[in-house]
């Protein structure tokens, strides 16, 4: 039997996976493939707990950070023989590439757009449309709006597995060579321009530190709490 472990994809998907499942094992019936999902704040103790009784899933929905860290314990096992790179984007494979071998296949990426609120933005005295076009100014116009309008003026998500993912967005590596690479003054201006946002009230301070704040800042966004909102754009 083969393990199939995804993260938080039930019960939306339900119906995909079931279907896909029937099908391989319709097709392949001396392989039974299972499928089992698993909350995001459960599946890395599961995996790890299964990998320590030697019954690890054959394919598992991961993080890019904990595919990194599987990859240096010697956890996850390579796919270069496996996987057909000309199906996906570089910046994808890139992610899931360690040491010049691919680790895993690209499953969910997105890439964020800024969604904001015209109305306040010319409140603040800033052109529509011209709206930010990196996170230094994102953050200029936030300080601006809240400023000028008393509206906090956007909500990163600066929880675990998140900040990371701020630094390298913004050119600053976490890990270099296998040792930790944040200790830069780099790293720290960096993180003093979050402070002083912070400080001013430019960001919205609900959630702001968990490991997900979307539905919060969607719903602060929709209710003109909050002037910008980054998302990925519906399909």
């Amino acid at each position: 039997m083969l393990e199939v472990w995804t993260m938080s994809l039930s019960p939306k998907f339900d119906g995909y996976f079931k279907e896909l499942v029937s099908k391989y094992n319709a097709q392949h019936p001396n392989v039974e493939v299972k499928w089992t999902d698993y909350p995001w704040d459960v599946i890395q103790a599961k995996f790890t707990a299964a990998v320590g009784a030697g019954k690890p899933p054959a394919l598992v929905n991961l993080n890019v950070p904990w595919a990194y860290d599987y990859q240096q314990e010697g956890l996850i096992q390579p796919l270069d023989g496996l996987i057909d790179k000309n199906q996906y984007v570089a910046g994808a494979l890139k992610d899931v590439t360690f040491n010049g071998k691919v680790y895993a296949f690209p499953h969910y990426n997105g890439a964020n757009v800024i969604a904001y609120n015209a109305a306040l933005l010319k409140k603040a005295g800033l052109d529509p449309n011209q709206p930010p076009k990196s996170f230094d100014e994102e953050l200029r116009y936030a300080k601006t709006i809240k400023a000028r309008t008393g509206v906090a003026g956007f909500a990163p998500t600066l929880g675990p597995t998140k900040i990371e993912a701020l630094l390298i967005q913004n050119g600053l590596e976490v890990v270099k060579d296998g040792k930790p690479a944040f200790n830069s003054p780099a790293h720290v201006a960096f993180v003093k321009k979050l402070a002083d946002a912070y400080k001013s009230g430019a960001l919205l301070k609900d959630n702001l530190f968990a490991q997900d704040n979307f539905q919060v800042a969607m719903a602060a966004y929709n209710s003109g709490r909050l002037a910008m909102l980054e998302s990925t754009p519906p399909r």
